[in-house]
């Protein structure tokens, strides 16, 4: 019994300690969160004429066949997604390339560069 207190003792002086700083806890990106970040970012280069409508839709399903492949293999954070991954999703030499593509994107989309 005293060795559970003393680990829940910590985790309440360790909530407490990052309430008063105002700490947050980091949130685990998702393969949701990046749809989300692309479909904004393809939106915002299509207003200002970066981006064509067929370009547009060629990239909606690549996400929408990556997404199914994902869903199918269980695979929600965007940390288990790999180039293994991508190139069992994708077998043939251009889908795979657009999808590096919209990996490389969506990799800058997610650090902030």
């Amino acid at each position: 019994m005293w060795r559970g207190f003393g680990k829940a003792r910590m985790t309440i002086t360790y909530a407490r300690f990052a309430d008063y700083v105002g700490a947050k806890d980091r949130q685990v990106p998702t393969w949701n969160d990046l749809r989300e970040a692309f479909t904004t970012h393809m939106e915002q280069r299509r207003n200002i004429g970066k981006l064509q409508g067929s370009t547009e839709e060629r990239y909606n399903v690549t996400v929408r066949e990556f997404e199914s492949f994902l869903i199918a293999q269980k695979i929600m954070r965007l940390q288990d997604i790999g180039a293994p991954q991508v190139a069992e999703a994708r077998g043939t030499a251009r889908d795979l390339c657009r999808f590096q593509r919209f990996l490389l994107t969506a990799n800058e989309l997610g650090s902030g560069h």
